[in-house]
């Protein structure tokens, strides 16, 4: 592995984590991360090996994901009402365990340029649309209204 900008992947250290980011590692390098990762995996087996978009993650081996953390927060704020609407917004593989987490119960948001199976209520284009929706809805809460 290597740091950010090479043409390898590269290792981010996150608090739980390991990430392996494959955005700038060149397509016939792929496999060979890929196999670095499993080798990894197999001398550790307390670990399990997950994917994203572009990355592949080695977590600890328990049974949790962002759904059952968007669980607990809701929980654990006292948001479990029926005058909260809980929002997650993600643009990754990673953010479907959220996303199912919320169906019936909040707004699950995609951002996403091109069409994909989801299980988000909702899907934007792109940041600058999260942005908007973002501004409109802060300017929603503090009285305003929004343009037609």
């Amino acid at each position: 592995m290597s740091s950010p900008g090479r043409s390898r992947g590269y290792l981010e250290r996150k608090r739980f984590a390991v990430a392996v980011h494959l955005r700038q590692a060149p397509a016939e390098a792929l496999a060979g991360v890929e196999a670095a990762v499993d080798q990894v995996l197999t001398r550790h087996p307390q670990l399990r090996k997950t994917g994203g978009k572009q990355v592949f993650e080695l977590r600890p081996a328990i049974d949790w994901d962002k759904g059952r953390a968007v669980h607990w927060l809701i929980g654990r704020l006292g948001l479990d009402r029926s005058d909260v609407v809980p929002v997650y917004v993600g643009d990754d593989d990673t953010d479907e365990d959220a996303f199912r987490t919320l169906r019936g119960q909040g707004l699950g948001i995609l951002v996403a340029e091109t069409l994909r199976p989801t299980l988000a209520t909702a899907r934007l284009i792109n940041p600058d649309q999260l942005r908007r929706l973002l501004w409109l809805l802060g300017d929603q809460a503090e009285g305003g209204t929004l343009p037609s």
